[in-house]
């Protein structure tokens, strides 16, 4: 191995690091992860694991998503807040879909660039807004497979009739206005923050990388 590829490899693992100990911090003080409202929990993580993989590509953004999903199931075992946690202790839930998550910006991004390409604007702008459109696509991602994981595997559950949902109906309606109430934020807090974040970072990744 050479010299540049050791060291590329090292400041991968620190950068990678440094994104963990954010998404361990963010789940466990709250209000930095988190914003929990009555039933409501609207998460703002998604914008760190999507802004990961689209700085450091696809295999940092899965490691990243199955960390928060990992620490999502834990959180839900030791520390439930809302109604829909008990629901969060599958992996096929908390788990599988934040993997996705971490997996599909740096794929999207590519795309949405190849979109934009007859249109008028310099690189930065074209990139910035492919980022915007990473952010909340990654945000309707998690709001999909994670809801629609609980409906398919769990809208059978004795969580809802203790809850005052007494059938796969009513569960259906209220995870319907969890995904415009959780979802719509999310989507939102993704397109504007996820550019802030990831574009300074790939440009310094990208300084970093050129042979001075």
């Amino acid at each position: 191995m050479t010299r540049d590829a050791s060291a590329s490899k090292i400041r991968k693992i620190s950068v990678l690091g440094v994104f963990v100990a954010i998404i361990i911090i963010q789940t466990a003080v709250p209000g930095w992860g988190y914003i929990t409202i009555g039933p409501l929990s609207i998460t703002l993580i998604h914008i760190t694991v999507i802004a990961g993989s689209l700085v450091y590509g696809a295999p940092v953004g899965v490691v990243l998503g199955l960390i928060w999903g990992l620490l999502s199931m834990t959180r839900a075992i030791v520390a439930p807040t809302g109604l829909l946690t008990p629901l969060m202790r599958d992996p096929l839930v908390s788990v599988v879909p934040r993997a996705v998550v971490g997996l599909a910006p740096a794929y999207l991004c590519g795309f949405f660039n190849f979109i934009m390409k007859p249109f008028p604007g310099g690189p930065s702008v074209k990139r910035a807004l492919a980022y915007s459109l990473c952010g909340a696509a990654g945000a309707v991602i998690n709001t999909v497979f994670v809801l629609g994981g609980i409906y398919l595997l769990h809208r059978g559950s004795s969580v809802w009739a203790r809850n005052g949902y007494p059938d796969s109906a009513a569960a259906r309606a209220l995870l319907l206005g969890i995904a415009v109430t959780n979802g719509v934020p999310e989507a939102i807090s993704g397109f504007i923050i996820v550019p802030a974040i990831a574009q300074p970072l790939k440009f310094l990744d990208e300084s970093r990388k050129t042979p001075r």
